[in-house]
């Protein structure tokens, strides 16, 4: 069944028919960060491993949260993460946050981005077509 916040999320995608994390950006570090915030935010306790590995990752990356985000959300910061870093990175994103959002899912619906516009990620229902 999972925590309250796991069941509550659920409901919402159902009831509303999906739910919008993010748009506009294939960005690595902003979605793994949207990602982190959306547990965060509707108290996905199975996630919240995920967001220990999150903070210490940009934690380690000295300052990044506080002086370097903001400045790479106006592009105008590249190549803040050496390799290492960004391979666990993708990782997070693409095999624990994935896991983890498809799990909230319910019947019908993914994770993930949406026919004909890859920016667009969050949970939709799935189109018979």
């Amino acid at each position: 069944m999972g925590s309250r916040g796991f069941q509550r999320i659920k409901d919402t995608i159902g009831k509303n028919e999906g739910l919008i994390l993010s748009t506009d950006t294939l960005n690595l570090e902003q979605l793994t960060i949207s990602g982190r915030d959306f547990i965060i935010y509707n108290e996905i306790e199975e996630g919240y491993s995920i967001v220990k590995a999150i903070n210490v990752l940009f934690d380690e990356n000295e300052n990044y949260m506080e002086q370097m985000y903001p400045l790479y959300q106006r592009g105008m910061v590249k190549d803040t993460f050496n390799d290492d870093e960004m391979e666990q990175m993708e990782y997070l994103w693409h095999e624990e946050i994935y896991e983890l959002f498809n799990d909230v899912c319910p019947g019908g619906h993914y994770f993930g981005s949406t026919d004909g516009d890859g920016a667009c990620i969050g949970f939709f229902e799935y189109n018979e077509d």
